[in-house]
């Protein structure tokens, strides 16, 4: 498609709304077309994925999916991940809300949803779009206590977790990039963002994956490709669902760690990952190498160009 022909149609979804409807005139005023190409220019939405019912004798409406429900959520979570579910309409962000729990008393476990953050981030402080409804955006509080003393091997968890979930919920399997990304034909379907604190002495998790976006939900201007569960065949998941098998299939292996070490961990990743034996940069640095191992902990070796062996923390494909 087209760059003029995609702006036109990002254009168009952006004047469609989720409640009450609008006009093929206003539609066509709003995206400078004439208005017997109204319905065509809806139809190409349609065809991206784009859920919108009526037609120009109606106006036309953006139909959004079921909203999440906090008691399906808790009712389906039946590990020690989601013991307390809290789902919110609009959180600036679901880490800082889960970290206001933290700070108030919740538990291990504690689990907080919303439909829309203003202010979704990643890492690094990258922001993270988060469409109202089309996402399924979700933090857990997590008591070191809890844990294994390792807690650099949390991300990696964590994405051997939620692509197991995304399996079983939508019949999609992701592969994973180190150390937190979810992908689906080389672009991202998901990601993971950790971040630890003394008092109280926790770790909150967060995850995002994009569901019900169609292409033009997803930001115009990105570092890498997006995707979404619907763009990869999957457009009738049920997010309350996927939400409860998120925290479960987490709890699990969270558990699995804790029992069996990290070896397990490790050994689930590396059938995912699609890190190992390619090019990483160093973030901040501009030192390259080719990805060779992980650590017990999690961290990566990567050989640079002068043969040289590292372990990181951080770095970007």
């Amino acid at each position: 498609m087209g760059t003029e022909r995609a702006s036109l149609l990002r254009i168009l979804l952006e004047h469609i709304p989720t409640e009450g409807t609008v006009s093929a005139s206003e539609l066509a005023a709003a995206a400078s077309l004439q208005r017997a190409e109204v319905a065509a220019a809806v139809e190409a939405l349609v065809a991206e994925g784009a859920r919108i019912v009526g037609d120009e004798r109606k106006g036309y409406r953006r139909e959004l999916p079921p909203t999440l429900d906090t008691a399906t959520i808790a009712g389906l979570a039946a590990g020690p991940v989601g013991g307390t579910v809290f789902v919110f309409d609009t959180v600036v962000s679901t880490m800082s809300k889960a970290r206001e729990f933290a700070f108030g008393g919740s538990g291990h476990g504690t689990a907080v949803l919303a439909e829309e953050q203003t202010a979704g981030r990643g890492r690094y402080g990258r922001g993270w779009a988060s469409a109202r409804r089309l996402g399924l955006y979700v933090s857990v509080v997590l008591e070191k206590g809890c844990l294994p003393r390792d807690y650099a091997l949390l991300s990696l968890v964590a994405g051997v977790a939620v692509a197991d979930a995304i399996t079983a919920a939508a019949d999609v399997a992701p592969l994973l990039k180190w150390p937190n990304d979810l992908l689906w034909e080389g672009s991202k379907l998901g990601g993971i963002l950790a971040e630890s604190y003394n008092e109280p002495d926790v770790l909150i998790l967060g995850v995002g994956v994009n569901v019900f976006h169609c292409p033009f939900d997803l930001p115009y201007r990105v570092l890498y490709p997006v995707t979404s569960l619907a763009l990869a065949g999957a457009a009738d998941v049920d997010r309350n669902a996927l939400a409860a098998e998120v925290l479960n299939s987490l709890g699990r292996w969270l558990d699995r760690w804790l029992a069996d070490g990290p070896e397990p961990v490790i050994a689930a990743w590396r059938d995912r990952n699609v890190t190992l034996g390619h090019r990483v940069r160093i973030a901040g640095t501009g030192v390259a190498g080719v990805a060779v191992d992980l650590t017990d902990g999690g961290a990566l070796i990567v050989e640079d160009d002068a043969g040289r062996r590292r372990v990181l923390y951080s770095a970007d494909a």
